[in-house]
């Protein structure tokens, strides 16, 4: 992994997908603006399991609700122009 590189969590994929989230608008700059700016972006694979995890748990047992093909769509995967999946 590159020096200036960025390990993204899950909370940061959670809050940028869930607007009523209080660091939803940090997230969405953390994944827009920083590989704009040259920093790259890493995420885990354990990240994306979980996040998958949470995203399709149903909203009543503090999940997102969302279907899986959604879940696999959302576009705040594809925002973040990751660099690089580790295991």
């Amino acid at each position: 992994m590159a020096d200036d590189a960025v390990l993204i969590d899950t909370n940061v994929l959670l809050s940028a997908t869930t607007p009523a989230r209080k660091l939803h608008r940090h997230a969405l700059t953390v994944l827009a603006d920083w590989p704009q700016q040259g920093i790259p972006l890493w995420v885990s694979g354990q990240a994306l399991r979980e996040y998958l995890v949470v995203a399709t748990r149903p909203a009543d047992v503090n999940g997102l609700g969302l279907a899986v093909e959604d879940a696999l769509a959302n576009e705040i995967l594809d925002l973040a122009e990751v660099q690089g999946v580790t295991a």
